[in-house]
């Protein structure tokens, strides 16, 4: 097993997700991480708080790319440290 470790600070939101959520049989993978991570800055941009509500943040680009991949599961974790 491999572990990875990354130094978070406060106020760090971290995302998990299941490849569901961002790939399918038309579109490729990192494409759709592209386009998660678009979608997530343009709510949190448009929410105008350095740290919005994480059901805020992740509402609106999570059902938007479950209406798109219906086929599979859709899931999305938001951690924020404080």
């Amino acid at each position: 097993m491999k572990t990875t470790s990354y130094e978070m600070t406060p106020g760090t939101t971290l995302f998990l997700l299941t490849d569901g959520l961002v790939s399918s049989p038309t579109m490729d993978i990192s494409e759709g991480i592209e386009r998660l991570s678009t979608s997530l800055s343009d709510a949190q941009a448009g929410l105008g708080a350095q740290f919005p509500p994480l059901e805020a943040l992740v509402d609106v680009p999570l059902n938007v790319l479950i209406q798109e991949h219906q086929h599979d599961d859709a899931v999305l974790l938001a951690a924020r440290l404080s």
